[in-house]
């Protein structure tokens, strides 16, 4: 499988499960991939600054000092990145596959 079929094929990665949403099933967020290179650290930390702004996106922030409100926030961007980011690494790992099948390939 070619990168730019990989790229094809996850043009967008979807962060949902939420806590604060009063629906879970029915937040989604989509995250780019599609100009992103995987395969490459400078490509999966672009992804995880993304995940995480998605994951700011769907939880809210904390304006203030409410550290019970804050701990809330904190859990639920804990649940919404550990999905997300097992989504991320099986994208990333899948892009590297692929770029090392290329190198073979072309040796």
């Amino acid at each position: 499988m070619s990168i730019r079929t990989l790229a094809g094929l996850a043009a967008a990665l979807l962060v949902a499960t939420p806590a604060l949403a009063a629906d879970p099933d029915q937040v989604v967020v989509s995250v780019s991939t599609g100009d992103l290179d995987l395969g490459s650290a400078n490509g999966a930390a672009t992804l995880d600054r993304r995940l995480d702004g998605a994951a700011r996106q769907i939880c809210g922030r904390i304006p203030g000092r409410d550290f019970t409100l804050q701990r809330v926030v904190s859990a639920c961007r804990e649940e919404v990145l550990a999905g997300a980011r097992a989504r991320a690494d099986t994208m990333i790992a899948a892009a590297r596959r692929a770029q090392t099948q290329l190198a073979a390939r072309s040796r």
